[in-house]
């Protein structure tokens, strides 16, 4: 893990969300800081999210 030069707090937070609308399940994953430079991002994930909401086709609906 890398440390940071600066304490200072992350830009944005980064979430998966399950469902839609009133149902939905946020789950923070990580967290975003931006350079001191404002041309880039340094991600720190604490998890990936794994599946899609995008179902692939299968061969039988060709």
């Amino acid at each position: 893990m890398s440390t940071k030069s600066k304490a200072k707090k992350p830009s944005h937070e980064v979430f998966v969300v399950n469902g839609e609308g009133e149902s939905a399940f946020w789950t923070k994953i990580g967290t975003v800081w931006s350079h001191d430079d404002a041309k880039g991002f340094n991600v720190e994930l604490l998890a990936l999210p794994w599946g899609t909401t995008d179902h692939p086709k299968t061969k039988s609906d060709s």
